[in-house]
């Protein structure tokens, strides 16, 4: 695949962040939600449900939309130029003030770094979030999904190769728990689809708890 010029790149961050809905409160503290996962086990649903249920007065930036303006705007690759966007579209909604729940960009050793790097710069109230369920769960959420036959757009990435994806999703799950050993900081949403109820009380008791921090 091509490789973006800076140019290229600094377009396609512009174009990212008008695509953003920015909320019209900036809250102080400003904070900082991160949410990971593997496919399908329910990250922007979890993202979205905080937002709209707590009417929170954030930016909701889904790391996928990185890959869905790289393949529209000349077929680049993704990789670390997923990055390069994620850390610039960061940079300025948090240098402008905003609060931001970040969705995706959570695993690999970059995105971490990405995470400790704003965290540190700007003092940030955080939230770490996993989401997770079984692979037999998430792979029946994407057959589903993928039903409709839709392209990918902003705010709904979709994979070219639903058999890839579903491939990857144990191995992609392995690495989330090695994380998750390693870093006891981090809330885990189990959201099978068993006990749904008892996963959004979850998310409730997280959100609850964090709030008393931004006071």
């Amino acid at each position: 695949m091509a490789q973006p010029t800076p140019e290229d790149i600094a377009q396609i961050c512009q174009r990212f962040l008008l695509r953003l809905k920015d909320p019209t409160i900036q809250p102080k503290p400003q904070f900082a939600i991160f949410i990971g996962g593997f496919p399908n086990s329910g990250k922007t649903t979890v993202a979205r449900e905080l937002i709209d249920s707590w009417a929170l007065n954030a930016v909701h930036v889904q790391a996928n939309d990185a890959r869905v303006l790289l393949t529209e705007m000349g077929g680049f690759s993704w990789g670390e130029n997923v990055r390069t966007i994620i850390r610039a579209v960061l940079e300025k909604l948090f240098a402008d003030g905003h609060s931001v729940i970040l969705d995706g960009a959570f695993i690999e050793d970059g995105e971490q770094s990405i995470r400790r790097e704003f965290i540190k710069k700007y003092d940030l109230k955080t939230l770490l979030v996993a989401v997770t369920c079984s692979v037999e769960t998430a792979t029946e959420r994407a057959r589903k999904r993928y039903m409709d036959g839709k392209a990918s757009s902003f705010g709904d990435w979709r994979a070219n190769d639903i058999e890839e994806l579903i491939g990857s999703m144990p191995e992609r799950k392995e690495r989330l728990e090695r994380l998750l050993d390693h870093d006891r900081s981090v809330k885990v949403i189990d959201n099978d689809d068993s006990a749904p109820q008892e996963s959004w009380e979850y998310v409730e008791e997280i959100w609850a708890d964090f709030s008393k921090s931004l006071k």
